[in-house]
């Protein structure tokens, strides 16, 4: 997923990953800088699929809240098994498929408030 922040920077708590039918995995799931292809310090975390609902997401907050910097543009990526849990397509959700390691997914990073 790519972020494209404004004007104003954002603050990021948690990150989370999108659950599809049997998820039961955990993954690791990160901030990375599009400029310089560099993780951002502190902003990963491990997210446990157990337990999550088909069709919500599952969460994990950072262990400090993550600054992400005006005008600049991160992907949020999530680490994967070969034949480990299936992900959604993102312009096709209605399907379940499973991927090599390392995709970009259906990820959801929530601000702070």
């Amino acid at each position: 997923m790519i972020i494209q922040i404004g004007s104003s920077p954002m603050t990021i708590n948690t990150l989370g990953r999108f659950a599809a039918p049997g998820n039961t995995g955990t993954h690791l799931v990160k901030i990375v800088d599009a400029t310089t292809a560099t993780d951002l310090p502190g902003g990963s975390v491990s997210v446990s699929m157990a337990g999550a609902a088909t069709g919500s997401f599952a969460y994990a907050s950072l262990s400090t809240p993550v600054n992400l910097n005006p005008n600049a543009t991160y992907y949020i990526v999530t680490q994967e098994t070969a034949d480990g849990n299936q992900w959604y397509e993102p312009t096709r959700h209605s399907k379940p498929i499973r991927l090599p390691p390392l995709r970009v997914l259906c990820i959801l990073a929530r601000m702070a408030t």
